[in-house]
């Protein structure tokens, strides 16, 4: 018998051969994380052109700053928190020269495309969009992409209890909004 083990490399192992200058390593990384950290960015800024723009420097300073990671937390929360970097930085400038409309975060698509569920998709769209820009980010983070609170602390680089606290207080927002709307918990669920 001649069978080949499939070998898994962990994110953190990638990240550090790419660090000491691993082209295959870097490239395995990106074949590894790429959906997840362009999923994070389209949830942030919810503009297609701006997101591929911030997701390319993005790997670009990935690949530069590979050397510094010291996998003090996960890789992929490290390498969203570059992304987050960036597309704050490119949000600021694009608000400081444009004064562009706040993001709006995007819903994942409804399999079922009743027009009931529809409608509140739509309205919880609303909610959401009605939203500070930290609060969607961290309901993105934790209900939509399911990061742990671990995770968003690190990416958010705030503490563990920060996380926690405001996404309570995303929730609540979130809650009292959808409900002045006249959606329920039991209409999203």
């Amino acid at each position: 018998m001649n069978e080949t083990a499939v070998i898994t490399e962990s994110n953190e192992d990638l990240l550090t051969a790419a660090g000491r200058g691993d082209d295959e390593a870097f490239h395995r990384l990106y074949q590894q994380t790429n959906r997840q950290v362009y999923a994070y960015l389209m949830r942030l800024l919810n503009n297609e052109t701006l997101v591929k723009d911030v997701f390319v420097d993005t790997y670009s300073e990935i690949w530069k700053s590979a050397p510094k990671f010291r996998s003090q937390s996960p890789a992929l929360s490290w390498m969203i928190g570059v992304a987050r970097n960036l597309a704050m930085n490119r949000l600021k400038r694009i608000r400081h020269y444009d004064d562009i409309d706040e993001p709006t975060l995007e819903l994942a698509t409804v399999d079922d495309n009743s027009l009931e569920q529809q409608q509140t998709k739509s309205l919880v769209h609303g909610a959401l969009a009605q939203l500070k820009p930290q609060h969607r980010e961290i309901i993105s983070l934790v209900l939509l992409q399911e990061y742990s609170y671990q995770m968003v602390a690190d990416i958010m680089d705030i503490p563990l209890n920060t996380a926690k606290t405001r996404v309570f207080y995303a929730k609540e927002l979130l809650t009292k909004k959808l409900t002045e709307m006249g959606i329920s918990k039991n209409d999203i669920e």
